[in-house]
């Protein structure tokens, strides 16, 4: 007898474009890239999934499909990649949000503050768009993908002081808190 040989190919697709919980303003438009991987075989075509609705299908590298207009709240996007074989597999889901407007928020307990040194560090949430910036007091204040912000070292001067945070966006009016410590 004769060895039988069987080739398995190994089939994935995995979203890389948007990151999951990533962030856009309304309408949003939310561009969605997958990265097939084929063990065997080429890419016959991808298509690409909202809300598990086809929103279109590439036959052809680069696998970029732009969702436009997405309304606001929270959205699944996903895709399916189909060989030449025709061997098809679905991508896990990721999730985003598009939200009316970017938001600020400071942590509690820091606005009426009382500060016993000549600096203060704090915290709070970012709802907004990749590539916006939290400036505190002048200070570029790092955010992470979710949607937190830091805020190390804020001088103060002797008596109250008034700290200024302005988010800016690339998509819409800059949004400014002030606290008071």
């Amino acid at each position: 007898m004769l060895p039988i040989h069987i080739a398995v190919a190994s089939l994935s697709v995995d979203v890389v474009e948007p990151y999951a919980g990533q962030v856009y303003l309304a309408p949003g438009d939310v561009r969605i890239m997958v990265d097939p991987k084929l063990g065997a075989g080429d890419v016959a075509h991808v298509d690409f999934f909202g809300d598990g609705v086809l929103l279109g299908s590439r036959s052809a590298a680069p696998y970029v499909f732009l969702w436009a207009g997405v309304g606001t709240g929270s959205h699944a996007v996903s895709a399916r990649v189909r060989d030449s074989g025709g061997a098809t597999v679905l991508s896990a889901p990721v999730t985003v949000s598009v939200t009316a407007g970017a938001a600020l928020q400071v942590d509690p307990g820091v606005d009426g503050s009382i500060a016993t040194g000549d600096s203060i560090s704090f915290g709070g949430t970012v709802v907004a768009p990749a590539n916006s910036a939290v400036i505190v007091n002048g200070r570029l204040a790092p955010h992470d993908r979710n949607g937190r912000f830091f805020a190390n070292g804020v001088a103060l001067k002797p008596g109250a002081n008034t700290v200024t945070l302005v988010l800016n966006t690339q998509d819409g009016a800059p949004v400014t808190r002030t606290v008071v410590v």
